[in-house]
């Protein structure tokens, strides 16, 4: 009579097994806790929190800018206030470097009209301003220089009381400049309106403010 022999089956260990087959030992797999959310309600409400402190500011800021500022009387003065006078127009007529008589010092010389400045060419001047009254021209010379590139402007002129005040400019050639390499004298003649010579006295500055020194002539009318 046969004999069956009946084992106790053992589940089956799940897991990676080796080359063989063979089962690897000491392998166990743990489950481990869920980890906590960091969008916990906590975080949540303090992050909401920040973000409308900080629509907040950005709101009042742009209402704060959009105010219209108050009114009120401007600090910044007229031209002619600030420079305790009334500014007269200024048009330069023409200009060169080899001027009629070549006057080797700097000056100005003044006339009701241009033909009777000491300039070749004067005589065809044609009026800008107006044809009689409040206008004079102005020659202005640089003196001789030793080579091409320089120039002599009229920046600016002001009637302050019964002085007209000119700001004169004179330009170097910049170091690198080619230029001609022979004695020149500048020389411009400028048209100024806006009052008459008559009774004037004339004042030179320069661009700080300064007397320069320049002779100033004054051909008398008629």
């Amino acid at each position: 009579m046969a004999t069956i022999l009946l084992h106790e089956s053992r589940p089956r260990r799940s897991g990676p097994e080796t080359a063989g087959g063979a089962m690897r030992k000491g392998v166990s797999v743990k489950a481990h806790p869920a980890r906590r959310s960091l969008a916990s309600p906590e975080v949540a409400s303090l992050s909401a929190s920040l973000v409308a402190g900080i629509f907040a500011a950005v709101l009042m800021s742009a209402c704060a800018s959009s105010e219209p500022a108050e009114s009120g009387p401007s600090e910044t003065s007229a031209p002619e206030a600030t420079a305790g006078g009334r500014e007269l127009n200024v048009e330069e007529v023409f200009s060169g470097d080899a001027g009629s008589g070549s006057r080797e010092r700097p000056g100005v010389v003044l006339s009701a009209e241009p033909e009777d400045l000491p300039v070749s060419g004067a005589s065809q001047v044609e009026r800008t301003g107006p044809q009689a009254g409040e206008v004079f021209y102005a020659a202005v010379f640089a003196g001789e220089r030793p080579t091409g590139g320089y120039d002599v402007e009229v920046r600016d002129a002001v009637l302050r009381g019964e002085r007209v005040v000119l700001e004169v400019a004179l330009i170097e050639p910049p170091e690198e400049a080619i230029v001609t390499q022979a004695l020149t004298y500048p020389f411009t003649v400028v048209e100024i309106s806006g009052t008459d010579l008559q009774g004037r006295e004339v004042r030179l500055t320069d661009e700080e403010g300064r007397d320069p020194g320049w002779p100033v002539e004054v051909i008398p009318s008629g």
